[in-house]
């Protein structure tokens, strides 16, 4: 099976690929599949893409070419409409390559895919997942130095995380 930087998409072949996707398991895990599959990114300028409420934006999805982010915008749309937001998008320059590493795991029985790309040696994010009808918040931990990546389940309640209480940790893949 060819790997996702091996296949070549036609516009309309990208429209429906994402149609299907963001339709079938939802706007952040469609984010991680088409956005995070190609493994390393490294662009002049990246389109990132936000979901809008009026109080609150969240990047839903990162795209190299104009092209390819034109022909996502009418499904990003109906997905915004959805849960009352709306697009809105902006251009920065990149001139690093990060790395991006795929997280697989399971939690209370469920399958969990988390996509990361740390920017530095020592990175922290919270991110989440959806998990039956609710979401899960998990901070992950990018480590050079013990060559580690840790997952917890974020609790706002506690100010101090227990390191010991990981629910998922992976070595650092070159």
């Amino acid at each position: 099976m060819p790997t996702p930087s091996t296949v070549k998409l036609t516009r309309e072949e990208w429209v429906d690929l994402v149609t299907q996707v963001v339709s079938s398991i939802g706007v952040n895990k469609a984010r991680f599949v088409l956005v995070n599959a190609l493994g390393q990114e490294k662009a002049d300028d990246l389109i990132k893409v936000y979901f809008e409420s009026g109080i609150h934006a969240e990047c839903v999805a990162t795209f190299e070419q104009e092209s390819v982010y034109m022909a996502c915008l009418p499904a990003l749309q109906e997905e915004a409409n959805k849960i009352g937001c709306f697009v809105t998008e902006s251009t920065e320059e990149c001139t690093q390559v990060h790395k991006k590493h795929e997280l697989v795991f399971t939690y209370d029985d469920s399958l969990i895919v988390l996509n990361i790309t740390p920017t530095e040696s020592d990175y922290w994010i919270t991110t989440r997942a959806s998990h039956g009808n609710k979401m899960l918040y998990f901070d992950v931990h990018y480590c050079e130095d013990y060559n580690e990546i840790c997952v917890y389940l974020h609790d706002d309640k506690v100010e101090t995380l227990n390191y010991l209480n990981s629910i998922h940790r992976q070595a650092i893949k070159n």
